[in-house]
């Protein structure tokens, strides 16, 4: 299955309609489901963000099954914006799960 990459420069970075396209490229985090990844995952290319994140930050309070995930290329050091996202997800995480 081919998959339009093109991709739109914007002042908040890159933007595409594909969220198989960002993922293959590497450039950035989307939302996929678990199947869609799940390849990538195994062979650890890329990671599952918001699991990830939960299972630290949260681990008593993280539900079985999380049906969300963020996921994004795996990376030694995280882009700030990816930081900020995080950051933004861990409060709003605890607001809801707690």
């Amino acid at each position: 299955m081919a998959i339009n990459t093109q991709f739109e420069r914007s002042p908040d970075g890159f933007n595409s309609d594909n969220g198989d396209a960002l993922k293959q490229a590497g450039l950035g985090s989307t939302r996929l489901l678990r199947f869609q990844v799940q390849d990538e995952v195994e062979q650890q290319q890329l990671q599952l963000l918001l699991q990830l994140l939960l299972q630290l930050l949260l681990p008593q309070q993280l539900p079985p099954g999380l049906p969300v995930q963020a996921v994004f290329a795996h990376q030694r050091h995280l882009a700030a914006r990816i930081r900020v996202f995080l950051e933004f997800l861990t409060a709003h995480c605890a607001k809801v799960l707690v």
